[in-house]
């Protein structure tokens, strides 16, 4: 099966006998805080790498069992956990699926909207309190499109959750993932730790199997996720963290980071040049960066059928309704260029384009099948290839 669906690297693009090497030197240089349990605000000497690299406090950091969890625990510290209901959370749209399945078990309101270009006041109920609300926003090589916000659209971001007082979860993975443009400023650093708060991880840079991820804050918040993580997981693997610290100290990760970041043009270019050439009547941006390719499909094709199709030709996609809370989507799909190497790319695009063909054939069956003259309207009915309209890619 190839597996275009899941937001990965393809093992050939990890550093195996690095991190061999780098898990051997953790057990035995530093074994005793190795082993333990050690802090809930993760491996310090780790903290104080990541501190270092992004020039801020140790006190500033959290090391997370990956970024998901760093951003979990930042939503309940900042709209409140189980026992409030008075929390919104604004997302974008589209964005990661996985953050809106944890809202999902959450009591509060999600509202997605185009951050950046929109804005929505609060809802409250007559007389209760003013609503408390945060910001959740990818804006570098947002998964799952790909996009970035640009300039003034990160800074009118700001602006407008500052005028409300609300909070900004910065979730950025792939910050350090670009191979093509100019770079952009992250969030927390046009708005300040005292209102963003910075989540990433090494999974797409090092290893996803390790799962390390971190928060930076204001050291305030820093306290309370400490807290909070100390309550849910008691403290997180303080072995995997090492491990990451000593990869990192032996070789660093600016020469990981430039292998990958070729690595990934090159697949990503493989497989916008072959979508081309192989599905003309889908759409799609070229990426800069990141992991994500966001497919458009033709109006005549649903990204459910095409889902189907493309399993039983083996290869395995990401329908976009996933990613949105209040439909759309039904004709965009997600394919990751990260996930499998360029021999498998080619012929996951082979294919997908063969289960597209027999999809569009089984929606315009199944659209015409109760229509009157519908031989007819099968033989001047758009295929993929030739003449389709486009759907909205929400």
């Amino acid at each position: 099966m190839i597996n275009f669906g899941r937001g990965v690297p393809s093992a050939d693009l990890i550093d195996v006998a690095g991190l061999a090497q780098a898990a051997g030197a953790a057990s035995t240089a530093n074994a005793d805080a190795s082993f333990g349990y050690g802090s809930p605000a993760g491996y310090q000497p780790l903290r104080e790498w990541i501190a270092a690299r992004h020039g801020v406090d140790a006190g500033s950091v959290l090391v997370t069992p990956g970024a998901m969890q760093a951003v979990a625990l930042a939503v309940d510290l900042l709209v409140g956990g189980e026992d409030d209901t008075a929390g919104e959370v604004l997302v974008d749209r589209p964005t990661y699926d996985m953050v809106l399945r944890a809202l999902a078990a959450r009591p509060v309101t999600v509202r997605q909207l185009a951050l950046g270009r929109e804005w929505v006041e609060p809802v409250a109920a007559p007389g209760a309190a003013a609503v408390r609300r945060c910001v959740y926003a990818v804006p570098t090589f947002r998964n799952p499109d790909g996009a970035t916000m640009a300039l003034p659209e990160r800074e009118l971001l700001l602006e407008r959750a500052a005028l409300e007082g609300s909070a900004v979860i910065e979730d950025d993975p792939y910050q350090e993932l670009r191979f093509d443009g100019p770079a952009l400023p992250p969030l927390w650093r046009l708005g300040g730790l005292e209102q963003v708060v910075h989540v990433s991880s090494f999974s797409k840079t090092v290893c996803p199997g390790l799962r390390v991820g971190y928060v930076i804050a204001d050291e305030t918040r820093i306290e309370g996720l400490i807290a909070a993580a100390n309550r849910t997981y008691i403290t997180p693997s303080m072995f995997a963290q090492a491990v990451v610290h000593r990869y990192l100290l032996d070789g660093g990760l600016d020469a990981p980071l430039q292998r990958m970041r070729t690595e990934l043009a090159a697949r990503a270019e493989l497989l916008c040049e072959l979508l081309s050439e192989q599905l003309p009547q889908a759409r799609f941006e070229r990426p800069q960066g990141g992991y994500f390719v966001w497919l458009r499909l033709p109006s005549t094709l649903t990204a459910s059928t095409l889902a189907a199709a493309a399993q039983r030709h083996g290869v395995v996609v990401a329908p976009g309704s996933g990613f949105l809370v209040d439909g759309g989507g039904e004709h965009c799909v997600r394919l990751c260029f990260a996930a499998e190497p360029p021999n498998r790319i080619a012929e996951g695009v082979r294919r997908l384009a063969a289960a597209a063909r027999e999809a569009d054939t089984r929606e315009a069956d199944t659209r015409e099948s109760g229509a009157p003259g519908g031989s007819q309207q099968a033989a001047g009915r758009p295929q993929l290839g030739e003449e389709a309209v486009l759907a909205d890619p929400a």
